[in-house]
């Protein structure tokens, strides 16, 4: 397996992880409290998104050899490109690890 493809394994991890969230909160909210306004459920799965996903897309898409986080690379690029990392480059931005490079995890890059 390489890079690309954990990183496209993990991606798809990650969006089922976000709609399941979303399901969960909104049977939830709607369980709870049944007579409000929709509007107000759909704020708050986006806001529990937000607060729940984002922060595990910082931790889950890393460069196995720097540990730099590819969120935080991209958004000092020029321009604005919304495609995913591998499909943009074609190797980190700062050690130039290339993505087809075989997989290991993390703490086994090094040796």
């Amino acid at each position: 397996m390489t890079i690309r493809e954990h990183f496209e394994q993990m991606n798809a991890r990650y969006k089922f992880l976000c709609v399941a969230v979303a399901a969960i909160v909104a049977c939830t909210w709607q369980w709870l409290f049944p007579k409000t306004n929709i509007l107000v459920g759909a704020l708050l799965v986006a806001a529990v998104l937000l607060g729940f996903t984002l922060p595990i897309s910082y931790l889950m898409f890393r460069c196995p050899r720097c540990g730099g986080s590819y969120q935080r690379m991209s958004k000092r690029q020029p321009g604005r490109d919304l495609r995913m990392y591998w499909d943009k480059w074609t190797e980190c931005p700062d050690c130039k690890l290339s993505f087809d490079a075989p997989w290991s995890k993390p703490h086994e890059a090094g040796k």
